[in-house]
């Protein structure tokens, strides 16, 4: 069963912070890099866990640690969010969010809350 939690509903205290970590690019978020709403998407190579934001996880089973989605600073105007299967630090997709942004349409019901 697979659980999914958001910062703004309840997040689990799991070990989340696993340092500076290459990342590795799928056809799909190369794509959304080149076609954002906001421009172009200069990705990073690696990104620091320990200073990122996590947004979101998802946890599969009670114990496997399937998904996380962080947010990191990317110029003045955006953040950059990166969906990331941790395991093998592989990024399903990205997209940029202003900073402003506080995500009023959050559908609280999608999120676990324990």
């Amino acid at each position: 069963m697979n659980k999914l939690y958001h910062f703004q509903v309840y997040m689990p205290d799991l070990p989340l912070k696993f340092g500076k970590q290459r990342l590795n690019y799928s056809n799909h978020a190369l794509n959304a890099s080149r076609d954002d709403r906001y421009g172009y998407i200069q990705l990073p190579t690696s990104i620091d866990t320990n200073t990122a934001k996590i947004i979101e996880v998802e946890i599969v089973d009670n114990r496997f640690l399937s998904k996380v989605v962080y947010r990191v600073d990317y110029d003045n105007t955006h953040d950059l969010i990166v969906v990331v299967i941790p395991d093998r630090w592989f990024v399903k997709t990205v997209w940029l969010n202003r900073k402003d942004d506080k995500h009023q349409t959050l559908r609280r019901e999608k999120y676990a809350v324990a």
